[in-house]
């Protein structure tokens, strides 16, 4: 398990951020197989899933982050998802922006492997967005 901490401040019409992340205890077990560039880190956040179509969305859902790295993320879902489908997904971010309003990491990105409920998803773009009036995951 890890601990997050950092720092999210606003710079004219950007959000920057530093982030701090520490085990908490050695629960991350490296997999000697494991070919991935970036290094996954284990976190258990909600997230809320959309489904873009051509022209709109075609599905929205829940599901729960399981690890992410700087170039996909894995999470836990009951939708059914394909790969190649294009998503959206909003994960309520345990940093406050000046320590004070809640923020979202927004995350496009192409699904790329399923496994019954477990969904990998390459990243395309992400960015953090300030939670609005309505609720979205992390809420």
């Amino acid at each position: 398990m890890f601990g997050f901490g950092g720092r999210l401040w606003r710079e004219g019409t950007h959000l920057r951020f530093t982030i701090a992340v520490s085990e908490r205890f050695p629960a991350y077990t490296e997999i000697s197989a494991d070919r991935r560039s970036r290094r996954r880190f284990e976190i258990h956040l909600p997230i809320r899933l959309k489904i873009v179509g051509r022209h709109s969305i075609a599905s929205i859902g829940n599901g729960k982050v399981l690890n992410i790295s700087s170039t996909g993320v894995a999470f836990e879902t009951d939708e059914r998802l394909h790969i190649g489908t294009l998503v959206e997904l909003s994960i309520g971010w345990p940093i406050l922006l000046h320590g004070i309003t809640p923020v979202n990491l927004i995350i496009q990105g192409t699904v790329i492997r399923t496994d019954r409920r477990i969904v990998a998803v390459e990243i395309i773009r992400h960015e953090f967005r300030t939670r609005g009036g309505g609720r979205e995951a992390g809420c």
